[in-house]
């Protein structure tokens, strides 16, 4: 999905509204306890437990437009807290995401950030918060003396610059599952960077990598 940055302005400005719902508007919030408010609210509303179950075997489908009904139920029972609706908590969570990665990847990548395709960003910026060491594996283009391993990443990166190095992979050191950095998502990820910018890709790669995860390891 690609945002705008209208888009992306109106995205975050609904998840902080929305977030007035939730008990501690200064902390993230995960799925699963967005849901345990809303059972919350269920019981405090004084809807009956056949009830209660029957609204969450609706939820429990997946279905959006069941997941609306049981939600717009809930509501018309007098439940008040977390029954919005299924895309209503898609965009809330995505905007919490955005907001959070945005710096990062801002500060590396400019405002072709907001050009890019944002589940890719997303799973490489969560891929680097995970408490894995990290690596990165560079390709020194029939370099023989060359020793990245032994170079600062200042070195690396101006050589990135030049196209004198290339990167095979990166990622975790552990595999980490939906997490893991795919030889896909490289390759993707470098042909959205050729088609935004104007330095080699891997250049922007490791200059964004550095920022986030200063203690990577280099192989080659």
């Amino acid at each position: 999905m690609k945002l705008t940055r209208q888009r992306l302005r109106q995205l975050i400005l609904e998840a902080i509204t929305k977030r007035q719902i939730f008990p501690d508007p200064n902390n993230p919030i995960t799925r699963d306890e967005l849901a345990q408010i809303r059972a919350q609210s269920r019981v405090r509303a004084g809807i009956p437990a056949p009830y209660q179950e029957k609204i969450g075997s609706i939820e429990i489908t997946g279905d959006e437009e069941s997941i609306n009904q049981a939600r717009d139920l809930a509501k018309t029972l007098g439940s008040e807290r977390g029954e919005i609706t299924a895309q209503q908590e898609d965009d809330f969570f995505r905007a919490l995401d955005t907001h959070e990665m945005l710096p990062s990847f801002e500060s590396t990548l400019g405002n072709t950030v907001y050009d890019m395709n944002f589940d890719l960003l997303k799973k490489i910026y969560h891929s680097t918060q995970l408490p894995s060491d990290y690596e990165v594996w560079i390709n020194t283009k029939d370099d023989d003396e060359a020793q990245p391993d032994e170079e600062p990443h200042d070195v690396i990166l101006e050589k990135f610059k030049k196209g004198d190095y290339g990167i095979h992979s990166f990622g975790t050191v552990k595999y980490t599952g939906d997490a893991t950095i795919t030889h896909r998502d490289l390759t993707d990820f470098q042909k959205e960077l050729s088609r935004l910018l104007p330095l080699p890709p891997d250049y922007y790669i490791f200059k964004l990598i550095k920022h986030l995860r200063p203690d990577i390891n280099i192989w080659f």
